[in-house]
């Protein structure tokens, strides 16, 4: 296996090992700040459960970049590699700013919503917001298409879409909870 592979099978362990870590820590704050799921007669669960499944997974992906930027600035594994993986979040600061600003962006978001239960359009105009300030930073789709509108449209659309299929699956079943 070549390092930088190792690097990238290192960071998706440290993202899983950094979420099932932090789990029971957000679960604790949800029991103690109230935000939890109630029972319900639509709801599967008989004990109220903690919605706190986004922050782990936000926390999941933020710890790992910033161990990332830390481990590889002491040229760990080696420096040719340290190099190009600190000449990438270099180039890629602005992009990585920007996917992080939307994804905290949509997880204030879905905590406000889980706790005063925005109206849907409400909602969905927070969700639209952010996903065209994401847009608009620098983070698009072009799918070999000429065209920027093209592009602005269909990275919005595809974000709006994410968001949402997840939101849905996870209010059917509670799979983000922690």
């Amino acid at each position: 296996m070549s390092v930088p592979w190792l690097v990238y099978f290192l960071s998706l362990i440290a993202a899983a090992i950094s979420t099932a870590a932090t789990m029971p820590l957000w679960r604790r704050w949800c029991q103690k700040t109230g935000l939890m799921d109630e029972p319900g007669h639509r709801k599967i669960h008989s004990e109220p459960i903690a919605l706190a499944g986004g922050l782990a997974v936000f926390t999941g992906i933020l710890i790992p970049l910033l161990a990332a930027y830390v481990v590889l600035s002491f040229e760990f594994p080696d420096a040719s590699v340290s190099e190009k993986f600190q000449y990438g979040f270099g180039k890629r600061f602005d992009q990585l700013t920007a996917i992080c600003g939307g994804a905290l962006g949509m997880l204030i978001l879905g905590w406000l919503d889980d706790k005063h239960e925005l109206k849907p359009l409400l909602k969905f105009g927070g969700q639209l917001l952010i996903a065209s300030a994401t847009a608009f930073a620098g983070i698009r789709i072009t799918l070999f298409v000429e065209s920027s509108i093209f592009s602005y449209a269909i990275t919005i659309l595809w974000i709006l879409t994410i968001v949402n299929a997840m939101n849905f699956l996870d209010n059917m079943n509670g799979y983000a909870q922690a």
